[in-house]
Order: C-alpha cells, then structure tokens, then sequence
C-alpha cells in the first residue's frame, strides 16, 4: 500500500513541476512571438508548440485536480451526503471507482488514436512526428485514471 501513496504522491510532485514549466513555456513562448511579430522575426513553430503546451498544462491540471478530488460534479454529489458517514464513503468509492473505469475507456480509445497517428501521421514542426504530440492524451488519461484508482483504494483505508 505505501508503493501506492509513494507513486501518487511521485506523480503529484512530477505534474506540479512539468505544469510549472509548461505554463512558463506558453508565457515566454508566447511573448517571444509577440515581439518577434513586431520586428518581423517570428519563427513558425512558436504557435503550435505553445498549442502543444496548453493541451499538455491541461492534462497536467486534470492529474492534480484528480488528486485532490476537487471536481465541481463530485463536490456537488458529495455534499448532499456529507452528514451521513456511511453514504458519504461509499459514495466517494463509488464516484472514484466509475470515474477511474472512465478513464480507462478514455485510455483504450486514445491509444487506438495514438496508434493510428503512429500508422499515419509525419513529422510535424521541428521534425518532431505528430505521435509523440498526440502520445500526451492517453499519457494524461493514464495518470489521471490511476489518481482515481488511488483515490478508491483509500476510502478502504479510511474506515
């Protein structure tokens, strides 16, 4: 059972750092576009990787969100039931457990995607194949299915 806090909090430490570095990578990013338009000096691969970028901060919020099970949705069912422990715990299982499956779902159809984009896909900018780019939606659904697996395996422990 500690591998699995250890893995999660690993991952929280990780995605905190990779979300601080790509927020600065879009801020920087996109002020070197900015003034590189005003001198006429604004390299083309600025704006797709700050897309890039944004889907990637994205991603990386949803797994430190995931963690924290700060979710309006799951907030909003929870509340009701907050003053009866029993229906309050089973019901964070049940929302941990359904959400994780959903996610695996989410995993298995954007590892087909990513497989047809290996299959298909060319080199986009910086020579860079368009799979490793597309390779961060089922990375980010991974991780967040897991925080939730996690999730569902401490309301066990909390009883």
């Amino acid at each position: 059972m500690r591998w699995l806090k250890g893995l999660d909090q690993l991952l929280e430490r990780v995605s905190s750092s990779l979300l601080v570095v790509a927020i600065l990578g879009i801020f920087f990013l996109s002020l070197g576009g900015i003034v590189g338009r005003w001198v006429h000096v604004s390299p083309d691969w600025i704006d797709p990787l700050v897309r890039h970028l944004v889907l990637v901060s994205a991603f990386l919020a949803g797994v430190l969100i995931t963690g924290k099970s700060k979710h309006i949705g799951i907030d909003l069912l929870v509340k009701y039931v907050e003053h009866v422990p029993h229906w309050h715990r089973l019901l964070r299982r049940a929302i941990a457990l359904i959400s994780a499956l959903a996610l695996l779902f989410l995993v298995k159809a954007s590892t087909d995607f990513l497989r047809s984009e290996i299959e298909f896909g060319k080199a986009e900018f910086l020579q860079i194949h368009s799979a490793v780019w597309v390779a961060v939606i089922p990375v980010g659904f991974l991780f967040m299915a897991y925080r939730f697996f996690y999730l569902f395996v401490v309301t066990f422990q909390q009883e």
